[in-house]
């Protein structure tokens, strides 16, 4: 159902900030070895995407990569916002969201279940997105298995960085890290894989990296580590995405352009 690496699909633009199918033709024949994406979450700026966008990116890939099992970042500011994301996503063939709670509300935990027993209800495979950075709640780990109880909750993606958390719900419900840097960490709390942004450029490594530590290959694991730690320094001194959009660029693949208020560092944005 879920693959072990899950890359965090960038959304490339153009100059005039549309999307580019010319740069996202190229990204996704350079991931044509990956099984399974993930679309318009935080690495994608979903939050600037419209649904029409959403929608159109979702036909493209189906259309033209049929062979991508499609993750979609459905959550959106608000409850209705995001079913209607998600009932769009199911018409167009989608069977897997991923759904964060609408930042900046902090609601209770009892509203939050009531959130998500409504977002089930409308597609078969739903992965809660706990990214306490982002949306300014903190979930405890006892209140994420409680949520991955609930029918139709498929998993939990983690991006606390609390690894006694991940430890505990990896224990009782399928985990995803969401911290590049915590990958081996977090594999050996007991998650079940990572989405990730830099699975954009080297998707392979992490793949390498979970073999190598299965396997016992302490001195691989070491050598790929340190190759993934290089990785790691050259993107994650600025918020994500902007870092994978410029080794991606350095790649060939996009040009490092965003929406704002996200843009090139060093570099005024007007």
């Amino acid at each position: 159902m879920f693959e072990k690496v899950i890359p965090a699909l960038v959304t490339p633009f153009d100059a005039t900030e549309n999307i580019d199918y010319g740069s996202l033709e190229k990204l996704l024949t350079h991931l044509h070895n990956v099984p399974q994406i993930l679309i318009a979450g935080t690495t994608g700026e979903g939050s600037s995407l419209t649904l029409a966008e959403i929608e159109d990116m979702i036909i493209y890939i189906r259309s033209r990569f049929p062979e991508f099992d499609l993750i979609v970042n459905t959550g959106r500011g608000s409850l209705q916002e995001t079913l209607a994301c998600t009932r769009r996503s199911v018409a167009l063939g989608v069977e897997k969201a991923l759904v964060m709670l609408p930042p900046y509300i902090l609601p209770p935990f009892e509203g939050i279940k009531k959130y998500f027993t409504q977002v089930t209800e409308e597609i078969p495979h739903v992965i809660v997105y706990h990214h306490p950075r982002r949306t300014g709640k903190t979930l405890s780990a006892e209140e994420l298995v409680e949520l991955a109880a609930i029918d139709g909750i498929s998993g939990i993606k983690d991006c606390s960085g609390d690894l006694r958390l991940m430890r505990h719900v990896a224990s009782r419900t399928l985990l995803f890290c969401g911290n590049d840097e915590l990958y081996v960490p977090a594999l050996r709390a007991g998650a079940g894989g990572i989405i990730t942004p830099l699975g954009n450029a080297d998707y392979s490594l992490f793949v390498q990296i979970a073999d190598a530590l299965e396997a016992g290959d302490v001195e691989l694991l070491e050598s790929l580590q340190k190759e993934l730690g290089r990785k790691i320094d050259a993107t994650h001194q600025w918020v994500n995405p902007i870092g994978i959009k410029i080794l991606l660029s350095d790649m060939g693949l996009i040009e490092p352009n965003m929406r704002l208020p996200l843009c090139l560092p060093q570099v005024r944005c007007s």
